[in-house]
């Protein structure tokens, strides 16, 4: 933290989907975030925009042939321009900048990442490759220079939240959610008939292109695995992934006393960047996240309702029921959500 009590933020791929909500959760809380450093490939004309209305400390735009546009649209804003890579794995290891969000896209974020892990910065990791590319060399650096990486991915950011304090302790496996994609309940042969333009229409989720496909694939969730192997030091063996089509359980994390300890959010994933940004574990919510007709219950993938254990404890406040985590203990009933019969987050 700097001394004007803010968190100054370094966006990594600023243009992008991650970058643009990361932004409007900045936007929202200006007391608490300063952004320092905006980064974008080839998108000059919207890290123009971004600039001027974030002043930052310096931007970068990586493809050289647009650094003369940025430089003269910027140039009376006292904002500084740089080009290329090289200038981007310089300007994350500042003293000035507190947070790297890390959301290039693809192995293009390996190197940057690396270099604000060697600077010893919060990394909030939102590039999948970073870790599926590089996870031992990642996480080695991130021990030996004392940084700390933290997951905006929500699957990842649930479990890392659950993963906190004694719901650490004795844990038996993690559990990664998927809806299941636009191809969810297709047989063989119609998925074999779709077309680009049909994979690209997610149910749930408006992303970039690329994710777009590779959750229709489901490729995203074999990345993931090989994310959380490295991010939770987790044999892979005890990670699985569960189809939960109304994507309201994120991660889930079962222990072997017999409780499990959940995350539940809404659809949209400013809950995952606001916490990472301040680099703490938990931030509570301030509006319900469920929609008024699933507020009760969660609807498994036969329709039926199954309600959520401890979804409105006994005296307990607002924050408690606003996409807290709860402590789902194996009980009769509802308490049953994590055992194997149960097909919302049973055996895949």
């Amino acid at each position: 933290m700097q001394k004007d009590g803010k968190k100054h933020i370094a966006i990594l791929g600023s243009t992008g989907s991650i970058g643009r909500q990361t932004l409007d959760v900045i936007s929202q809380h200006p007391d608490l975030f300063e952004v320092e450093l905006l980064t974008a490939n080839t998108n000059s004309a919207l890290l123009i925009e971004q600039a001027r209305a974030f002043n930052p400390n310096s931007v970068v735009i990586c493809d050289e042939s647009h650094y003369q546009e940025v430089f003269e649209a910027l140039d009376k804003d006292d904002i500084k321009v740089y080009a290329g890579m090289d200038s981007v794995c310089d300007i994350v290891s500042d003293s000035t900048i507190d947070v790297v969000v890390a959301s290039m896209v693809g192995f293009a974020g390996l190197r940057s990442a690396v270099a604000a892990i060697e600077a010893g910065k919060t990394v909030a990791l939102a590039n999948k490759e970073t870790l599926v590319a590089a996870g031992s060399l990642v996480m080695s650096l991130a021990a030996r220079h004392g940084a700390s990486i933290v997951p905006v991915d929500s699957e990842h950011s649930a479990i890392f939240q659950c993963l906190q304090g004694n719901y650490g302790r004795d844990v038996e496996k993690l559990l990664l959610t998927c809806s299941g994609g636009p191809f969810l309940h297709k047989s063989k042969d119609e998925i074999a008939r779709m077309t680009p333009q049909e994979a690209l229409k997610h149910p749930r989720w408006n992303m970039g292109a690329k994710v777009t496909i590779d959750s229709a694939s489901l490729m995203n969730k074999g990345l993931e695995m090989i994310e959380a192997r490295w991010l939770f030091d987790m044999p892979a063996e005890r990670i699985e992934v569960v189809v939960h089509p109304e994507s309201i359980l994120h991660g889930a994390v079962p222990r072997r006393r017999g409780d499990s300890a959940a995350e539940r959010a809404g659809h949209a994933r400013p809950h995952t960047i606001r916490p990472q940004l301040s680099a703490t574990h938990r931030a509570q919510r301030e509006q319900d996240i469920f929609p008024p007709s699933g507020a009760d219950d969660l609807l498994c993938p036969r329709h039926r309702p199954l309600p959520l254990p401890g979804h409105r404890p006994q005296g307990a406040g607002p924050g408690r029921q606003r996409g807290m985590r709860h402590e789902c203990r194996q009980r009769s009933g509802s308490g049953r959500i994590f055992a194997g019969e149960n097909p919302v987050l049973g055996n895949p």
